[in-house]
Formats: C-alpha cells, sequence, structure tokens
C-alpha cells in the first residue's frame, strides 16, 4: 500500500489539501488521511466510503462529514439492517458505525457518538459473540464517549470490559491494552485518586514503550503531567511537559498545543508569568490554527489563559474577554451540564469577585455547581449540594463551594455581619462534607493524603470564619465548631487506615479474607521497595522496573476487587472503615484526668489557632506569628541537631535561648496560665510537629551563663506528650493497661571496615555501607531485656525476619539500631536489622515504613531508640510520615521516637532509666521526663547540651503501662479501714454479748 509522501507537514499546503479533497469527493474516490497511510474501498456502485480513518480538522473534515452522513445516515436512522447487504456486511456495517462515532466525537456531539458506537456493539454482539477481540475497540471508544458525557462509573465498567476482552486476546502488552489504561489513568485523574492514576499510567507507559509507540508515549507524558500538577508535584510535572513537547515535536507537530498549554499553567502556578504568558500565546495560537475558532479543543487554552490574565492581574478585561468566549463553546458543545463548563463559570465568578462585583460572582459560582451536578439545579446561592447529588467533578465543585463561602464572607464587611458570616460558615460546611464524601472513595492512602493536602485550606478558612464567630457572638457552639475542623483536618489519612484495621477486625469479615488482603497489601509493599532501590542505583535496570510495575498493576487491581468486595458483602466492615467521625470538645474534656490538659494547634505562616482544654473547660484563641515561625525553628533545630556543639557555643547558647523564649510566649505562656501545672497532651501542626515543646523555656533565668543544665526548661515543671489528633489520642487509649511486662529488645551488629569514624561514631544515622557498631546500643537492649524479663535479639540474631516471625508475641518493642531516614520519600526510611548475608532472598535487614504498615502487632508500646525516628517530611493535612507513623497504623498506641540523631551512650542511658521509671508505676510522658532530668543532672557540661537527651518524645497514649504499689495506697488504705471497722463491730457484739 503506497504512503501517504506529505504525512506530517504541519500546518503548510493546507488550502491544497483542501482543493484536493473536494476533488477527490466529486469523483466519488475518498481517500482518508490516518496515521498509518490511507486507502479507499468500494461500498457499492454509487459511491465511495471511508472504512477506517482519524481525521484532522485542517483536511476539511466536514466535508468528510457531509459525505458519510448523506450516505449513511438513513440506514443508521432505520437500524443496522437498513445498511446494504454487501459481502462482508457485518465488517462493514460495523466499521460504519465506527466511523460515525468518531467523526461525531471529535466533533464534539457525544450524544450522537454514543448512539453510533452502541449500535456497532449491537452488531458485533449479534454477529461476532461478546467477547470477540473486535470488541475492544468498540468498548474502549464508549468508555471514552461516557467520560465526556460525565458518566464516570460507566466509562470505568466500559474500560474494564475491553481490557479484560484484550487481554484474554492479546496478553498483557498488547498496544491497545496501553490505551485502556491510559484512558482509565485519565479518568481517576479526573476523580482525584491520584495514586491509582499513577499506577495506570505506569502500566500503559511499559506497553508503550514495549511496542514503541513514540506518540502515545507523548500523550501519557502529557497526561501525568497533569495528575502531578493537581497533586502539587509542579516541578515534575514540568519535566513531564517538556517531554511530552520534545516526543509531539518529532512525531505529533498537530497537537502540540495540549503540552504548551499545560506547561503554561505550571508556569502560572509557580510564579513565573513571563513564561506562562508565552506559552498561553503559543497553545491558543496552535489550537486555534488546528481546531477552527469555534471548536471544543480551543476552549481549553482560552479558559485557562484566561483565568491567568485574571489572577494574575495582567490584564482582567481581556482575561475575561477569553473566558466568555470558552464559555460560548463550552454551551455551544456540552449544553448546560459538565465539568469543563463549570470550571469556566467558576473562573467567571472569579473575575467578578476580585472586580469587586460580589453578587455577580455568587451567582457564577452557583451556576458552576449546577453545570457540575445531574441532580443539584437551584439558582439560589444559599443554597448547596446535598449528599445525594452527585457531581461529575469533586475538586471543582469544592473549589466552587469554597469561592463562594470567602465571597460570603467578604461580603460580611458590608453589613449584616453575621447573617454572611453564617451563610460563610454552612458553605464550608458543605464544601467539607464533600471532601469527606470524596475520601470514602479512595482505597490508597496516598490520595487521601494528596486530598488532605489539597483541600487543607478549606477546613483554615473555616475554622477562621467559625472563629469570627465566636469572637462576635461568646457563643460556645461556633468553638465547637471550629474544634471539630481542627480535629477534621488533621490525620484524617492515619485515622482512616486505623480504622480500617478495626473494621477488619470486627466488622464480621472471615480470616481468611483478612489474611489475603494482608498478603497482597505486603506483596505490594515488597514491590514498590523493590523499584525505590532500583531507582536509586547509578544506572538502574529499566527492564526490571517495568516488570515490577506491571506486577504492582495487577496486584492492586486485587486488591481493589477484594475490597469491593468485603464492602458489599460485610455492611459492618463498611460502616466502621468509613466512619467520619471526629471526637467533639466536649468528649475530649471528659477523657482528660483532673491533672490533664491538651493543647492543639492549628498553624499557618501569618497566625496559630490554639485550643486548651482542661475537664472543666475549654479555650480558644489566635496568636499572630509575624511570619517568624520557620526561621526561629529553623536555628533552633540546628543547635539542637548538635553537629558543631563545641564550636560557636555562645552563638548556639544565645540562638537556642532566644528560639526557645520565642516559642513558649508565642504558643505556652497563655496556655500555662490557663492550664497550671497539669500535664500537657501536644496536639501540633504543620512545622510545629517539629519542635520538641518540652524543652521551651518558661523564664529568662540562665542567660549568659552558657550553661545548659541549670535552663528553666518546661521539662522541669510537667510532662508533656504528643498525638496526632485528639481522635487519635482517645482512640489510642484502649491499651493502657498491659497483662503482661515481656519486651522483645533487639540491637544488630554491625561491621565497618574502613577504619575509625572518627567524632561521628557515636551516632547511629549512617549510610548503609558505612554503620558502624553501636556498643552501647548492645548493652541497652540487654539490660532492658532483664528488667523487663524480656527476649533479647543481639547481633546477627536480630533480623528482620525473625522480629516478623515474634514480634506480635510481646507487650514491648525496643529498637537500639541504626535508621536510615529517606527524606524524598518516607513511606521508604529503614529500620536497618543484621545483615546476615545468607542470601535467602527472604528479607534484606531494612523495615520500612510501608512494611510496618502491613505488620499485625499486639504491643502497647514500641521504643524507636534510634536516629530520627520521628522525623520525616509534612505532608499537609496529615502531619510528619515518619518510621513512628508505620506503627500507630499497626496498631501500637504508645511509641517513644527521636527528634534527631542521638548519641549512642546518652541515649542507652536514658532509656535505661525510662523502664526503670515504668516499672514503678510512672506514666509514660512521667517515665520519660524523670529519667532525662537525671541524666541533666548527673552530666558535664557538655552532656547537658540538649542534643545528648533532648530528642526522645512521647506520642499516643501517655498513661501507664503498669500498676504500683503506691498508685494502689488509696485503694488499700480504705479496705483496711473498712475491715477495721468490721474488727471493731464484731469484737463489741462478741464481748458485749459474753457480758450479758
Amino acid at each position: 500500500m503506497q504512503k501517504f509522501s506529505g504525512f506530517r507537514t504541519g500546518f503548510r499546503g493546507r488550502a491544497a489539501r483542501k482543493q484536493d479533497k473536494k476533488r477527490r469527493f466529486v469523483n466519488c474516490r475518498l481517500r482518508i488521511v490516518c496515521r498509518n497511510g490511507y486507502f479507499y474501498h468500494k461500498y457499492s456502485a454509487e459511491a465511495m466510503i471511508a472504512v477506517k480513518f482519524r481525521f484532522r480538522d485542517h483536511i476539511s473534515r466536514t466535508l468528510l462529514r457531509t459525505a458519510l452522513m448523506a450516505v449513511l445516515l438513513p440506514a443508521a436512522t432505520h437500524g443496522a439492517d437498513a445498511i446494504p447487504e454487501s459481502p462482508g456486511s457485518v465488517q462493514d456495517s460495523s466499521r460504519i458505525y465506527n466511523n460515525l462515532g468518531i467523526d461525531s466525537y471529535q466533533s464534539g456531539n457525544f450524544e450522537q457518538a454514543e448512539y453510533f458506537f452502541k449500535r456497532e456493539l449491537d452488531i458485533k454482539r449479534r454477529e461476532l459473540g461478546a467477547m470477540s477481540s473486535d470488541m475492544v475497540s468498540t468498548y474502549s471508544n464508549l468508555g471514552a464517549v461516557s467520560r465526556r458525557l460525565n458518566n464516570s462509573t460507566e466509562a470505568m465498567q466500559y474500560y474494564d470490559t475491553a481490557a479484560h476482552i484484550g487481554i484474554m486476546h492479546y496478553g498483557n502488552d498488547h498496544r491497545w491494552l496501553g490505551a485502556v489504561y491510559q484512558n482509565q489513568a485519565n479518568l481517576l485523574r479526573e476523580q482525584g485518586d491520584f495514586a491509582r492514576a499513577h499506577t495506570y499510567y505506569d502500566n500503559a507507559l511499559r506497553i508503550f514503550i514495549m511496542n514503541d509507540l513514540h506518540g502515545n508515549i507523548g500523550t501519557l507524558y502529557n497526561n501525568k503531567g497533569i495528575a502531578l500538577e493537581r497533586s502539587g508535584d509542579l516541578a515534575n510535572a514540568k519535566n513531564y511537559y517538556l517531554q511530552a513537547i520534545e516526543i509531539r515535536r518529532e512525531f505529533d507537530p498537530d497537537r502540540l498545543y495540549l503540552p504548551l498549554l499545560n506547561l503554561a499553567n505550571c508556569h502560572a502556578a509557580s510564579g513565573d508569568t513571563v513564561a506562562a504568558d508565552e506559552y498561553y500565546r503559543l497553545a491558543v495560537d496552535a489550537a486555534a490554527d488546528l481546531w477552527g475558532s469555534g471548536h471544543i479543543n480551543l476552549a481549553p487554552a482560552l479558559m485557562n489563559y484566561g483565568i491567568f490574565l485574571v489572577s494574575d492581574s495582567v490584564e482582567p478585561a481581556r482575561g475575561f474577554e477569553k473566558l466568555m468566549r470558552a464559555l460560548e463553546i463550552y454551551r455551544s458543545q456540552d449544553g448546560d451540564k459538565g465539568p469543563h463548563l463549570s470550571m469556566n463559570l467558576l473562573n467567571i465568578g472569579y473575575y467578578y469577585e476580585v472586580t469587586g462585583n460580589r453578587e455577580a460572582a455568587l451567582q457564577y459560582y452557583q451556576e458552576s455547581l449546577v453545570a457540575n451536578s445531574t441532580t443539584f439545579s437551584s439558582a439560589d446561592p444559599r443554597v448547596h449540594p446535598g449528599d445525594d447529588d452527585h457531581v461529575f467533578a469533586g475538586d471543582i465543585a469544592i473549589n466552587s463551594l469554597r469561592h463562594k463561602a470567602l465571597a460570603f464572607y467578604n461580603m460580611s464587611y458590608n453589613g449584616n455581619r453575621r447573617e454572611m458570616l453564617e451563610e460563610s460558615l454552612l458553605t464550608f460546611q458543605a464544601a467539607i462534607a464533600l471532601i469527606e464524601r470524596m475520601r470514602t472513595g479512595y482505597h490508597s492512602e496516598e490520595s487521601r493524603m494528596i486530598l488532605a493536602a489539597n483541600e487543607h485550606e478549606v477546613f483554615m478558612h473555616a475554622l477562621h470564619v467559625s472563629e469570627k464567630l465566636y469572637r462576635l457572638t461568646g457563643e460556645r457552639k461556633f468553638l465547637e465548631t471550629a474544634f471539630s475542623f481542627s480535629e477534621r483536618s488533621k490525620a484524617s489519612g492515619l485515622l482512616a487506615s486505623i480504622r480500617n484495621i478495626e473494621a477488619r477486625a470486627f466488622g464480621g469479615v472471615p480470616e481468611e479474607l483478612i489474611a489475603e488482603e494482608q498478603s497482597l497489601s505486603r506483596r505490594l509493599a515488597a514491590y514498590r521497595e523493590l523499584i525505590h532501590e532500583e531507582q536509586r542505583l547509578p544506572e538502574p535496570d529499566n527492564g526490571k522496573i517495568l516488570l515490577w510495575q506491571e506486577r504492582i498493576f495487577s496486584l492492586e487491581k486485587e486488591l481493589l476487587s477484594l475490597i469491593n468486595r468485603l464492602e458489599e458483602e460485610y455492611p459492618g466492615y463498611h460502616a466502621l472503615k468509613y466512619n467520619p467521625e471526629t471526637i467533639p470538645v466536649d468528649k475530649a474534656m471528659g477523657g482528660l484526668g483532673s491533672r490533664d490538659a491538651m493543647v492543639s494547634y492549628v498553624y499557618n505562616d501569618s497566625v496559630v489557632h490554639i485550643f486548651a482544654l482542661t475537664n472543666r473547660d475549654a479555650r480558644f484563641w489566635s496568636v499572630p506569628t509575624g511570619n517568624q515561625v520557620e526561621g526561629y525553628l529553623d536555628r533552633m533545630l540546628e543547635v539542637l541537631s548538635g553537629g558543631n556543639i563545641e564550636r560557636n557555643v555562645t552563638e548556639d547558647f544565645n540562638t537556642f535561648f532566644e528560639s526557645s523564649r520565642f516559642f513558649y510566649r508565642l504558643l505556652l505562656e497563655r496556655v500555662i496560665e490557663f492550664t497550671g501545672s497539669r500535664r500537657l497532651i501536644i496536639v501540633p501542626d504543620g512545622i510545629l510537629s517539629y519542635l520538641p515543646f518540652e524543652l521551651l523555656l518558661t523564664s529568662d533565668s540562665g542567660l549568659g551563663g552558657n550553661n545548659y543544665r541549670i535552663l528553666p526548661y518546661l521539662l522541669r515543671d510537667l510532662p508533656v506528650s504528643y498525638s496526632y489528633s485528639a481522635t487519635l489520642w482517645k482512640e489510642s487509649r484502649r491499651k493502657s493497661t498491659l497483662s503482661g511486662r515481656r519486651v522483645l529488645a533487639m540491637a544488630p551488629g554491625y561491621e565497618y571496615s574502613e577504619g575509625s569514624a572518627g567524632e561521628t561514631a557515636s551516632s547511629r544515622q549512617y549510610y548503609r555501607d558505612k554503620l558502624v557498631p553501636l556498643p552501647g546500643a548492645r548493652e541497652e537492649a540487654m539490660k532492658v531485656a532483664a528488667l523487663m524479663e524480656g527476649k533479647v535479639l543481639l547481633d546477627n540474631e536480630a533480623t528482620e525476619d525473625r522480629f516478623k516471625q515474634i514480634a506480635g508475641e510481646f507487650d514491648l518493642l525496643h529498637f537500639a539500631m541504626h535508621t536510615l531516614i529517606d527524606d524524598d520519600n518516607p513511606m521508604f526510611s529503614k529500620l536497618v536489622f543484621a545483615d546476615t548475608g545468607t542470601g535467602t532472598g527472604r528479607e534484606d535487614g531494612l523495615l520500612n515504613t510501608y512494611e510496618i504498615y502491613n505488620l499485625e502487632l499486639n504491643a502497647g508500646l514500641a521504643v524507636l531508640s534510634s536516629c530520627r525516628s520521628g522525623y520525616g517530611t509534612i505532608n499537609r493535612g496529615e502531619g510528619v510520615m515518619s518510621l513512628a507513623r508505620g506503627f500507630l497504623y499497626a496498631g501500637v498506641p504508645s511509641i517513644v521516637m527521636t527528634h534527631w540523631e542521638i548519641e549512642d551512650k546518652s541515649g542507652a542511658e536514658i532509656m535505661i532509666g525510662f523502664y526503670r521509671y515504668l516499672l514503678r508505676g510512672h506514666r509514660k510522658d512521667e517515665a520519660l521526663r524523670r529519667a532525662r532530668i537525671d541524666f541533666i543532672e548527673n552530666a558535664d557540661l557538655l552532656r547537658s547540651h540538649p542534643y545528648f537527651w533532648g530528642a526522645y518524645v512521647c506520642i499516643g497514649d501517655p498513661d501507664r503501662l503498669f500498676g504500683s504499689f503506691r498508685h494502689y495506697y488509696p485503694v488499700v488504705t480504705f479496705v483496711l479501714f473498712t475491715l477495721l471497722i468490721i474488727f471493731a463491730v464484731w469484737r463489741g457484739f462478741f464481748f458485749g454479748k459474753r457480758t450479758a
């Protein structure tokens, strides 16, 4: 077959090609230019029609469509049987409908496209069978149409069917399957399930690479960039867009406008307005030249350029003009419904908001909500979509509600202050209800965390409005509402994961299904770790990575299928798993003892909201930070990290003193005035999670002496513990007392063959190939096991495999070992067990966070006496992503962890003291406080530096693990007194009777 020599000549010769097409139609000979060339087929004596095509608009699609419709529409409207019979008529008839469907789809007439594709499906199903290989393309096309018609559930079902048939006929690596997976990834991306979307993208990429499909790879890079951009990863998104541009320049220059547009969005989001404007111009020009001035594919370029011009105050009027042009196109194609139309209406509303016309803004925000739902139709801005209203795109609906709430808030300054603030609050509550509904649809914790980070701002605005109403009215209900927002904004992903464990245990799920879910999760974790480690190599094996990505994809599909089955067949499991309730302020107060107080912080750059609770009262206030928190915290942590404790002594001391006093005045001075000497349970937020509150200085005494031992640390006055949220603190108290005290203490042996480790020999944080022996850790583990009557695993006995076998049998777990912290991906931070070098391949001696998530532990306390075990990146709305978090997920209610690297010998001393105080019946926070005070009192001037003793903190349930005789004094006294009275009464009665 002859190939078309003018293939991909860009925009040159368009007029000549149009004239050529007209001539061919007049002669009734149609040649269709497509990606693989062209051909024609004689259908009857009267006409020549195309049987396979991929039209470009610049080949006069209007003429082609007119010819096709003239020949085929009478037959299509009277059913498949009306198409003239001819040799191979079944195949030809289905192809006719396929061509009409594709043409209608590319023209933007999606209802008509759906009709034609369904007619094609009917013919194939009747004549070829339901599982024919020819059905793959039809189901895939129906999935694409359903997606454009905003029926995401039906679209995913069509794609799943296409994939199932494709695998059955072609195996796992056929190019058709890659296209189906990419479409499914796009659908998941639009639903906000980014983690699953990336899994589908990676598997599609594997297939495209294997089949050398460069054009498809360019499209995939563009789509994957969109997912990364929407999840907040702008740097990686830009890289993917640039790769997409390079590929399309070579293989598909006509569609350069899409990655150009997305790259413009990325530059706009990162603040590079000059580059953004340039790329927007290129994208709009390319789309208009390719598709024409009124085509649906031009509308996204106009809309995005328009909102850029409005948002960055570049040229608001010109931006508004582009938004209105896009609106006209969307309405002509989508009618009154659709996510793209909804987004455009939202952007127009924002234009009116920034130009001061808030009434018009409210109307457009409301129109955006109506366009985004098949069931919601109210034009009243005070009415919001409810739980039963279906929305096409949840993230757009949340943004519409957020902007509507902010418009009400801004209108509160113009009068009717309370009324407008309450409308704003109700609107934010509707947005948060939608966020929580979306959260229940995500099975991946990673997707839940991305949602929490992206929508954290909604909670912050809602809390701010609640505070305004609380200050305005003094009504306690607004304090309660604000506390509820605070709780729902914190560690929601961790809470959902912990409730998932409880749902498995108490939801009536058979043990064999629980075991199957755990097995799939463990295998997924193993493959993710293999990929992570391979990618860190100087020359990673891409073949291995592609193979493992395929395994991950298959396992995730198995796991999702199993989870869906559990949720459908076991309603108790579903109810427990998706319980969205957080603890109200009254119950949080009721859970506190008379000597306890809880302080919950909500942080952003300019203000800190503070909730202080006792068992009798609750207070709520905000403190402006002056944008100084990050600077003070960085300087303080630099001193505490101990890098130069023998140099710049005076400067470091003064820095620590100044920073510590700043934070005490900002965060605790007013709290202590309210709570007095009560024990503190701190619920930090954002970067405050890195702050060791017990090291804050309560007064200015000690300044100028360079003597850390005499400083007035908060630690001297009262114990401090921490929690991710008040709700998690309440739930962590399930195991407040243990039935036994068996401890498993582990101290692996390490070999170091590169000579002396010098000054750093005492640190437990090293690269894997430079891990030094830890004699202090070995002694620590032995003494802890002796104190607690437990088991100790030393040197080569302390293996990962052995730990996993027996960990569930113990009440306490103690890890005295190295850690490897992965700052880029904390889920791959590791506890380093012994490397026995047996070569069995079962375990590698590195227990990462993913693996900890999949353990079943029964311990009431895990002590991570290793470097930076509580350190990790901050995920907005979730807190610190650390190794310690993994143990909470695995069911351990209390963790002792470290904020920074710890010195070997001092760590051993503090830990031994901690266990001694535990055995005497002290609470965990009190035992840790006393052990550290003992260390300070006995340390020399150098070792009194907080680097040596300040890293340890207690997170989770702070209550005692064991009783003590002193703890039972009141009970014993009461019993003895009662017995004495009974004896006295009995003796008086007995002797009185004898005398009588």
